[in-house]
């Protein structure tokens, strides 16, 4: 190998290791933050369990999650909780945060919508919009997210699946 292959070959793999260096060291950064980010909230395994399914029935008794606007702010004046202790628990104990868990919840209710009885009837829009979704495009990633398939490829599979049964 030529000398200037030689030092291309040392130059490309000491770039490479470092980006790989700098990436593990953001993310020891990151776990660091979080770390810091609830160090002062001293909460027990058991009410913080307590909490997590506080938060858990009221979402899926109530479904406050399908207003377009819902917040964290929102669900800790509805529970009496602290902002900080939800969003610690949410992190901590369902490893989401908030707009993921939100998300998932509206993408659970829209499926349940999109299979139903009804689903005939409603665009895909629509229920979209019925489960708290500002825009189609919002929504779409999420579904896309949560399921690995568009809303259409999913319903398509449902009903294909259910026509064959």
């Amino acid at each position: 190998m030529p000398v200037f292959g030689q030092i291309f070959y040392i130059y490309i793999f000491f770039k490479i290791n470092k980006s790989d260096f700098l990436s593990l060291q953001n993310e020891n950064k990151s776990i660091q933050s979080n770390s810091i980010k609830y160090a002062s909230l001293k909460i027990s395994n058991e009410q913080s369990e307590n909490i997590c399914c506080q938060i858990d029935s009221h979402m899926r008794l109530k479904k406050p999650f399908i207003q377009a606007e819902y917040s964290l702010n929102d669900l800790a004046g509805e529970l009496k909780i602290p902002a900080n202790i939800i969003s610690m628990i949410i992190n901590s104990k369902m490893n989401k945060t908030f707009p993921e868990y939100i998300n998932s919840l509206r993408i659970e209710e829209a499926i349940a919508l999109l299979t139903g009885n009804k689903s005939n009837k409603l665009t895909i829009e629509a229920i979209a919009y019925d489960c708290g979704f500002n825009n189609r495009t919002s929504f779409y990633d999420a579904f896309k997210k949560h399921t690995g398939k568009l809303p259409s490829v999913y319903l398509q599979n449902k009903r294909g699946a259910g026509s064959l049964a």
